[in-house]
């Protein structure tokens, strides 16, 4: 389950990059272009370190883009997706000699709309985490009974749900140790348990964002 909790908050740092990113498009392009790439290159250490190594990676992301697509982990697609978010970082980060102009949007919009289309993909393929950032109580089966006593303790998110620990369940008002099992034994139909250790603020910042 540590790997699975590992696994959880670097892919809230991704969605965390990837919002930034997109905040930064229009009013600072070449700060967009440097967390583009930078996004970028979270989610090539998320899939190669879920699927290839799990071993500290110290790759650059040239070398990351390149494994993975040897390893058939990332489509041909999303192999230019990335590439394309690669040069333009790299246009970025570095020093334009003898072109002193402004990076504008010119730049950054292409940059993002590849880097959009490498997240859209990325959400697809992890929609277990996708599904319990914006899943509601409401569809987890459970019954009528412990759904009130969730709401009543402001608990209406998957998310939320699962970063709390039995100890803390115990406490809420009305939930006993039928209810707890209840809870549990619906979250393992889903492959989540409580419990689970996942940045609360982050979490609130994403739901509140609608994103």
């Amino acid at each position: 389950m540590k790997d699975k909790m590992k696994k959880g908050e670097a892919y809230l740092n991704i969605r965390r990059l990837y919002k930034k990113t997109a905040s930064y498009t229009r009013r600072d392009p070449e700060v967009a272009l440097m967390l583009a790439r930078k996004t970028t290159e979270a989610i090539c250490k998320f899939l190669y370190s879920t699927n290839i190594s799990d071993k500290p990676i110290s790759m650059m992301l040239d070398n990351l883009i390149s494994d993975l697509s040897k390893y058939k982990i990332i489509p041909r697609k999303i192999f230019i997706s990335m590439r394309t978010v690669q040069s333009y970082g790299n246009f970025g980060a570095h020093d334009q000699e003898d072109e002193y102009g402004d990076i504008d949007n010119t730049y950054a919009l292409p940059c993002f709309q590849a880097l959009d289309t490498t997240m859209e993909w990325f959400r697809k393929i992890n929609n277990d985490i996708e599904w319990a950032l914006t899943t509601s109580i409401y569809n987890l089966g459970l019954s009528k009974r412990t759904v009130e006593v969730l709401r009543k303790a402001k608990i209406t998110k998957l998310a939320y749900l699962i970063l709390k620990t039995e100890t803390e369940l115990l406490m809420i008002r009305g939930l006993g140790r039928q209810t707890l099992c209840e809870i549990k034994e619906r979250l393992a139909i889903h492959g989540f348990h409580v419990g689970l250790i996942f940045d609360s603020r982050l979490i609130e910042k994403l739901l509140s964002n609608n994103f």
